[in-house]
């Protein structure tokens, strides 16, 4: 069963995440996803993001299967915004870690 997203959930995409990232569309709401989950440095397992992402891009249209979402995190990832460990934990730079 598809998981919904519930009334009190949100996401927040900041200015920084488009203006110093460059980041749009799918990537975009990924890395917003990831640092939702992480503002106070903390990590996520992306076992639970994974279908945390398909429900928020399927309000977008989008039915993602774990290829699609594989393909953007290796974006993510090759660009040096995300680390994923081998244990599945992503962890989002964040607006601080770029200032360093």
């Amino acid at each position: 069963m598809e998981r919904k997203i519930k009334d009190h959930e949100y996401i927040v995409i900041q200015g920084w995440m488009i203006s110093r990232l460059n980041l749009t569309g799918a990537e975009l709401i990924l890395y917003a996803l990831i640092y939702g989950y992480r503002p106070d440095g903390s990590f996520i397992d992306w076992g639970t993001a994974d279908d945390d992402f398909r429900a928020w891009m399927s309000g977008y249209g989008y039915n993602f299967e774990f290829e699609d979402i594989d393909y953007y995190l290796s974006n993510l990832k090759t660009k040096g915004l995300i680390k994923v460990t081998e244990d599945g934990v992503a962890i989002a730079k964040t607006s601080e870690d770029l200032e360093k």
